[in-house]
């Protein structure tokens, strides 16, 4: 082996010392599949030692070569070797042409010799258990082994077969909250050799430190002391060898094999975020397949789940049987506190009251609380703080002889104002967030966390065509989230819409509006309530990335509409002279009602005046 501190990172990590003397030595195992090499001589004689040693073939071909060799091995185990370069020079990511490949590489020769000796020995070391990081935003993170940097022992001085990390990320890094896996291969206070050009280069390698700025460089966990026999990066583009878009030398998942990590697999390109996908590989590897299978089961599972969005690779050799895990008890954080079933014998204080209760609580409450998952931002605070009101009124409604049974009615009131009050600066918040920003409806993983589910055509309320059909598109983890469009090949989307359809309130405003530079004018919304019931919450008016073109700032305001109650609703509109284009500039009506929320795009045509034309 080749000398270099990855080799001192294995021994510590085998034998508790640095001695490389005590290293255990290698015993031949027979492995299924062809090794493949390409790049200097070097890396094919570190190829040829990982074939004899598993008694396989070995072939060393240019990196030109190396599709053709694919080609011919078929559904057979390929082991690709080379150096991040070689591998860059094929021009792409060679998974695609053989199912069953692990592409072996680090950077530098001595941490490639490294990387092919722990592969040989794993299969003798001892059973350890898997563990999870899962980023507090995301489903499942009650559950996780790490959620911040205050748990950064389980992935530095734990040892874990399987190490899954369930987070946000790009190809440099893996967030915390608090903190970032980074994948950097020097130290911190040193900036790595110039980037090579035609690279993104990050902020840090440009001198500017970490691009997260909110971070200390104390919050900065290096990639090669996680302590995974295999890692899964569930998050996007980890594994880009041959289409790195950032310099080798920050690239988190070679990080990883830095240190002692045998495998990584994860994300080729950006991922489509699957809670089940950790499991699939967990069961794979459990079911003694070797890692070459289990990444192929879990792209079979990807591509029904995300498509291109699921793509996974493997970077290690794909004929490695993973030793079996050892069980690990997991204290399991504490989940939010539920409510207590109702006594046998409870009896409604008032029928109309338990009505408007059970509505707040079963719809308008859980309405809210999805809000955040289509970029609406709810203060989830004040929300637990009114779920935790709403679980003592339920209890003052369903106990005979409860001691705010009398205090009921007023009770009823504040939740109902409570909700719509927070309704109001939700919507405020995010008619901002539309004004400040190149906005979308939904937030920006509209695209790919939503699948169709129906599709009916209608006629289009504004050009009245036949061209226009309502669509309803499901979340993709959380089935009661559902987005309803309303789109019509001529107007654009007319309507867009989150939450319980059978509370919604009838909206209709026009899509097409001439406004004049200069000149006042206004715009109404005309809103109809259905239902028997009274609807509260707050309407708003803004213009899309409207600070950008310095167009009027957004405007908000409460609204409460009877049972059968229809209203008018207005804004002013004065688009300044001198200060905005002549041009289509995209505004919109939003209301937020009883947790359901509502978009009408509105599309002014702002004109210059006849003076200005003349000028």
């Amino acid at each position: 082996m080749l000398a270099g501190p990855e080799i001192e990172r294995a021994a510590r990590w085998l034998t508790g010392t640095s001695e490389l003397g005590a290293l255990p030595a290698v015993s031949p195992e027979p492995r299924p599949g062809v090794v493949v090499s390409c790049g200097e001589p070097a890396v094919g004689a570190l190829a040829g030692l990982l074939a004899r040693a598993t008694e396989r073939a070995h072939a060393h071909v240019s990196p030109s070569g190396v599709a053709d060799r694919l080609a011919a091995a078929g559904e057979d185990f390929v082991a690709l070797v080379g150096l991040p370069e070689d591998i860059e020079a094929i021009g792409d990511w060679m998974g695609t042409r053989a199912p069953l490949l692990g592409v072996v590489t680090a950077r530098g020769l001595s941490a490639l010799s490294a990387l092919v000796y722990r592969s040989l020995v794993l299969p003798d070391f001892p059973a350890a258990p898997d563990r999870r990081l899962v980023h507090p935003s995301m489903p499942g993170s009650q559950h996780a082994d790490v959620i911040g940097y205050s748990d950064k022992e389980f992935l530095t001085d734990h040892r874990s077969r399987l190490l899954v990390l369930r987070s946000h990320g790009r190809e440099c890094c893996v967030h915390l909250p608090d903190g970032v896996i980074c994948g950097r291969s020097d130290v911190p206070g040193t900036r790595p050799e110039p980037a090579p050009s035609g690279r993104r280069i990050p902020a840090c390698m440009l001198g500017a430190g970490c691009y997260r700025h909110d971070l200390e460089p104390e919050d900065r966990i290096p990639a090669r002391t996680l302590a995974g026999d295999v890692i899964y990066v569930h998050a996007c583009e980890p594994v880009v060898p041959g289409v790195s878009a950032m310099p080798h030398s920050v690239n988190v998942a070679l990080g990883f094999l830095d240190g002692t990590t045998v495998a990584v697999v994860g994300a080729v390109g950006r991922q489509r975020s699957d809670p089940n996908a950790e499991k699939v590989l967990a069961a794979a590897l459990d079911d003694g397949l070797r890692l070459g299978e289990a990444v192929r089961r879990l792209n079979e599972h990807g591509k029904r789940v995300g498509g291109e969005m699921s793509v996974a690779g493997l970077l290690g050799d794909p004929a490695i049987i993973v030793p079996a895990r050892a069980p690990e008890h997991r204290a399991v954080r504490p989940a939010p506190r539920k409510a207590g079933s109702a006594n046998e014998d409870a009896v409604p204080l008032d029928p109309a009251h338990l009505r408007e209760v059970r509505h707040l609580t079963s719809e308008v409450l859980p309405a809210l609380q999805i809000m955040p998952w289509v970029d609406v931002p709810v203060d989830l605070a004040e929300l637990a703080r009114i779920d935790a009101a709403a679980l003592l009124l339920a209890g003052a409604c369903l106990q005979p002889g409860n001691a705010a049974a009398e205090r009921v009615p007023g009770l009823v009131r504040d939740l109902a104002d409570d909700l719509a009050a927070l309704q109001q600066r939700a919507l405020e918040g995010l008619a901002q967030n539309a004004y400040d920003t190149w906005w979308q409806f939904g937030g920006p993983a509209r695209t790919t966390v939503y699948r169709q589910v129906d599709a009916s055509a209608e006629p289009c309320p504004h050009c009245g065509r036949g061209t226009s059909r309502r669509v309803t598109y499901r979340h993709g983890t959380r089935e009661a989230l559902e987005l309803r469009v309303g789109l019509c090949r001529r107007c654009g989307p007319w309507e867009w819409q989150v939450g319980p359809e059978k509370s919604a309130v009838r909206h209709q405003a026009p899509i097409d509006v001439i406004a004049w530079l200069g000149e006042p004018g206004r715009v109404t919304m005309r809103l109809s309530n259905p239902l028997e019931r009274t609807v509260r919450g707050a309407t708003a008016f803004c213009f899309a990335n409207g600070g950008y073109e310095g167009l009027q700032k957004p405007a908000a305001w409460p609204i409460v509409l009877k049972p059968g109650e229809e209203r008018e609703v207005s804004a002013a509109v004065h688009i300044q002279r001198n200060a905005v284009m002549p041009d289509l500039h995209e505004a919109m009506f939003m209301t937020l009602l009883d947790g359901v929320l509502t978009a009408l795009p509105i599309f002014f045509d702002v004109r210059p005046t006849l003076g200005d034309a003349a000028r």
